[in-house]
């Protein structure tokens, strides 16, 4: 089984989990995975089931957490008086301060990530009761729950918070655990995968990971080691894929298809980073909308880049890349060594014929090596944790900025149902 994918069809009907790579499939499955016969799950031709179940439960959190992290970042702007069609600006009470609104929005991506630890637990469980014929499929075994362990708990760390300046989350039904230590359990989970890494990509993929970690929290001689050891040029990407059935929540909140519908619209200085180099359609791919309201001339655009069965990008060998470049320069002040990351990742966006490639850059410095993130991560999530180390909020100067969100709010159910958690 590789990570490169994850393929997630809901597990609350007849349906089955599929990572795009792996050798074996599992289909049809005719009840949900938490239902299924623990008598049945006793051996190692049952793995591949639990690995799925573990890797489309986290696939089910990031398809609703990347729109919504996009949108409570700078990214997007609503659509309401631009657009004709569904312009309900629901997902943007977060930033007003009323979290409360977005509870059916936040609640689903919330448990997806704590059903995440589940399917972890039930996988340590069975480790220790299979008999396994060979020690690589015991250690694919514990690498697979492990690393979804630290993924989740890192998303919980990086996303979710108490208060709207208190990041964190809640493991096991267990008190509220601030986002720095959240983050430390994720690097210990990290570090028992890289004890029992298959394959020398997964190897790079973990350390691209802790690298985020690491940065995240401003350890930077710390993810420099683990950068240097991610994932490279020309690894295929680490993506959750989608289907029809389960699809990418971007076909919901801003919709490419013939009628241009979406609540949410980009903000418009991703089409003036297009037609200032046309190279960069593709990485932010637009499409502009049909149905402006009465008496708008000025065109709008939507974002091209997702349809329902898009995959979404969690980690790539251009963002180990822009890693790199970052903490060359903070580390060493070293311009050179950050001009040569930055430039692999803009030689390797794709030029259509008869458009000329983006062009290398002759200088760079931290603000536009945070503008190549920015242009390279478009639609993925990262923006968010981006404004919120680097402190800037410049969507945040209203009325209600002083009471604005910098995370996603931990969902009132997990306030009515933990009697461990206590709100602030």
């Amino acid at each position: 089984m590789r990570l490169s994918q994850l393929y997630f069809l809901t597990a609350l009907c007849t349906c089955a989990f599929f990572l795009a790579s792996c050798q074996a499939y599992v289909r049809d499955v005719s009840s949900p995975v938490d239902l299924i016969d623990n008598r049945n799950l006793n051996t190692e031709s049952a793995l591949p089931l639990l690995y799925t179940a573990v890797g489309g439960t986290f696939a089910e959190g990031q398809r609703q957490i990347s729109p919504l992290a996009s949108v409570l970042s700078d990214e997007c702007i609503p659509s309401n008086g631009i657009s004709a069609d569904n312009t309900n600006g629901t997902v943007f009470n977060i930033d007003d301060g009323n979290p409360d609104f977005t509870e059916s929005l936040i609640g689903n991506a919330w448990i997806s990530y704590g059903s995440v630890g589940k399917h972890v637990r039930v996988i340590l469980e069975k480790v220790d009761i299979i008999r396994f014929t060979s020690d690589s499929t015991r250690r694919r075994a514990l690498f697979t729950a492990y690393f979804f362990h630290g993924m989740a708990v890192h998303y919980l760390a990086s996303y979710w918070g108490i208060a709207p300046r208190i990041g964190g989350g809640v493991l096991n039904g267990g008190a509220f655990i601030p986002s720095t230590p959240l983050h430390d359990t994720s690097l210990a989970s990290f570090a028992r995968a890289l004890a029992n890494v298959p394959s020398s990509y997964e190897r790079r993929l973990v350390n691209t990971m802790i690298a985020r970690v690491h940065l995240l929290e401003g350890r930077y001689n710390q993810a420099l080691a683990a950068v240097l050891n991610g994932l490279q040029q020309g690894d295929r990407p680490f993506q959750a894929t989608y289907t029809d059935g389960a699809y990418n929540f971007w076909a919901d909140y801003n919709r490419p298809d013939p009628f241009g519908r979406g609540p949410v619209l980009p903000h418009p200085r991703f089409r003036a980073y297009v037609m200032a180099e046309a190279a960069e359609a593709a990485r932010i791919p637009l499409v502009q909308g049909i149905r402006p309201v009465p008496g708008r001339t000025e065109p709008y655009f939507l974002q091209a880049k997702y349809v329902e069965s898009s995959p979404i990008d969690i980690a790539t060998w251009q963002e180990n890349a822009l890693m790199l470049a970052e903490l060359r320069l903070r580390l060493e002040n070293n311009t050179q060594a950050a001009l040569v990351e930055v430039n692999r990742v803009r030689a390797a966006v794709p030029a259509p014929q008869g458009i000329t490639p983006l062009a290398a850059r002759t200088t760079t410095n931290l603000d536009s090596i945070f503008l190549e993130r920015e242009k390279e991560f478009f639609g993925t999530g990262l923006r968010l944790l981006d404004q919120r180390r680097l402190n800037r909020w410049t969507q945040f100067t209203g009325a209600n900025a002083a009471r604005a969100w910098y995370f996603l709010p931990i969902p009132k159910r997990e306030f009515d149902t933990n009697k461990n958690l206590i709100q602030p």
